[in-house]
């Protein structure tokens, strides 16, 4: 997958996302968008923690996600 092609898929929603902490799984798979992950009422809780990692995996016949760990 070229960037420009992950770039729209991010940008309309198309991925998925999961985001946990060492506890806690939040969402998995998500499939939202990021406009509906801020509208969650656990989002609320967990906005300002620091991220400790980013992945993006998928592409091409694979469903893109982006898995978000906080510390």
């Amino acid at each position: 997958m070229k960037l420009k092609g992950l770039m729209k898929v991010m940008r309309t929603g198309c991925a998925c996302f999961s985001i946990s902490d060492q506890e806690k799984t939040y969402c998995e798979e998500y499939g939202g968008g990021v406009e509906g992950i801020t509208q969650e009422p656990w989002y609320r809780d967990i906005k300002d923690r620091t991220v400790s990692r980013i992945s993006t995996i998928g592409g091409g016949i694979y469903k893109v996600e982006t898995c978000i760990t906080l510390e």
